[in-house]
């Protein structure tokens, strides 16, 4: 899977749209970092194993499994095993640029 990097204007609370994620990668570990580009934001990584692309259900949005990414106000990065459909960022206050990347790889 390529790289997933999106830059991502915060004002204010917001639920973000689902980034897909490949779950056929064997033995995967996911990364996410996010980069506080600009101004402040409090911020929270969440994750769905739901179809992201089922638009007649509300997919269970879960806080992803690193505590560094939930809740977080400064830049973060943090890595899991834990298998993840899709993911997405929520916003609970602030205004500023939020520069996010989410890489998959295989430890097989």
């Amino acid at each position: 899977m390529r790289p997933i990097e999106q830059t991502i204007t915060v004002s204010g609370a917001s639920t973000g749209t689902w980034w897909p994620l490949d779950i056929y990668t064997p033995n995967q570990v996911t990364t996410i970092s996010v980069t506080l580009v600009s101004g402040s934001a409090n911020y929270t990584v969440q994750f769905t194993n739901e179809d992201p692309f089922n638009t007649s259900i509300t997919q269970q949005a879960v806080s992803h499994p690193v505590a560094a990414l939930v809740g977080a106000t400064t830049s973060q990065t943090g890595s899991t095993t834990t298998l993840m459909r899709a993911v997405r960022i929520n916003t609970a206050s602030g205004t500023g640029v939020l520069r996010v990347t989410v890489v998959q790889q295989s430890t097989a």
